[in-house]
Order: C-alpha cells, then sequence, then structure tokens
C-alpha cells in the first residue's frame, strides 16, 4: 500500500490524485524554462489509450482488434488514470506523452484544447513476449521523438 501524510493507506483515486498533483507541480517548475514539454510516465493517461491498443498500431505491429487474451483485459483496471490524461490535456505547454505499463504498441493523440497531443508506447516488453531476437524486437520499437 501507498502511506498518506497521516500514515494510513491511500485509496486508489487518492494515489492517483497524490500523483496527478506531483506531476502537476513538476510541470509548472519546467514550463518556467521551457515552453515545450515531453511528459515521460509509467501510467497510461486514460482509458481510450487502453482500449487503442486493440487496434493495430501503424508501424509498430501492434495486436489486431479483439485478438488480446482475457487475461490481459484483467489488468486493464490497473493500466493507468483517467485523471493523468485530464491534467495532461490542460497543459498548452504539453507537445508529446511517451508512456509504458502496456506491453503492446500504441499510438494515440490525446485530445486537447484546440489540437491533440500525440502519445505513444512502444515497448520491449518481457522477454517470454519477444517476437524474434531481443534485437529485432528492439530494432521494430526504437523511436526518435522530435520535438
Amino acid at each position: 500500500y501507498w502511506p498518506g501524510d497521516d500514515g494510513s493507506a491511500l485509496s486508489d483515486r487518492d494515489l492517483s490524485a497524490t500523483m496527478c498533483g506531483l506531476l502537476e507541480r513538476q510541470l509548472d517548475e519546467v514550463e518556467a524554462r521551457s515552453g515545450r514539454v515531453v511528459v515521460v510516465t509509467h501510467m497510461l493517461p486514460g482509458r481510450p489509450l487502453i482500449l487503442a491498443a486493440e487496434v493495430p498500431a501503424e508501424g509498430l505491429g501492434g495486436v489486431a482488434p479483439g485478438k488480446r487474451p482475457p487475461e490481459e483485459k484483467f489488468l486493464d483496471a490497473y493500466l493507468g488514470a483517467e485523471g493523468l490524461g485530464d491534467l495532461l490535456a490542460r497543459r498548452t505547454s504539453v507537445v508529446r506523452v511517451i508512456c509504458g505499463h502496456l506491453h503492446r504498441a500504441v499510438q494515440w493523440r490525446i485530445p486537447a484544447g484546440a489540437g491533440e497531443i500525440p502519445c505513444e508506447i512502444s515497448p520491449v516488453g518481457y522477454p517470454r513476449e519477444l517476437e524474434g531476437s531481443l534485437a529485432e524486437q528492439v530494432g521494430r520499437r526504437l523511436r526518435l521523438v522530435e520535438v
């Protein structure tokens, strides 16, 4: 469990709100020095990104619709937080989001203000999940992100 200020266990929602608050303070500090921000986080910024994992990711070797194993769908509740996506969408300085946690290649666009924020997951994954050799998997997943 994750303890709150008083030492008692935080609920999932309280922990998510605490982490989003920490990120918001970090963004405030960074925005004071830079006009464009790339956010890298382990957790996914909302349910649409989880559901997008069922759609093939262009050029990333994503999985076909409906092909995720049922045991993976159980984990959907633990992959991310909608509050994180809401926070990122409000920040005009955020120009790209890179996240992890889900071991599926996904490209997505987070609706934000008048535009969208490109968001991507391009994992290497665990050895048991590799398709081909480690070098081949890294070659498929390695990305250059221009800002």
